[in-house]
């Protein structure tokens, strides 16, 4: 989304706002909050081959649509069971199951030149 180093920046900022939100709906509803997010492939060791061989030309390319939507669906798992969320009281995540699906949903249109529709099925 981001690109370069102000891309690095804008991604930093948006993960301290999230974990900013968290932390004052945990004080409001005084529960222990965690806040669990940040980059997908922070989540999975498969991003680093994948980000070492061109990642934009597997996501949309080479990379078999099975395996872009299991690196993406294992990747947010992971994230989801951050080790910190099984304490907390209320747990924000930047990205959900919606997110998810609409990632993989988006690249299936793109690359099969499907229609929001047949990519949502």
């Amino acid at each position: 989304m981001y690109g370069g180093q102000v891309g690095e920046r804008a991604a930093a900022a948006d993960d301290e706002l999230v974990w900013r939100g968290g932390r004052v709906l945990g004080e409001c509803l005084h529960e222990p909050t965690d806040v669990v997010g940040g980059p997908l492939d922070a989540h999975d060791v498969r991003w680093e081959a994948i980000e070492k061989n061109d990642m934009s030309r597997w996501w949309f390319e080479t990379g078999p649509m099975q395996e872009v939507a299991e690196v993406l669906a294992a990747s947010y798992l992971q994230c989801s069971h951050h080790s910190g969320a099984r304490t907390a009281g209320v747990r924000l995540m930047d990205r959900g199951m919606p997110m998810l699906e609409a990632s993989v949903a988006a690249t299936a249109a793109v690359r099969e030149n499907l229609t929001p529709e047949q990519a949502a099925d």
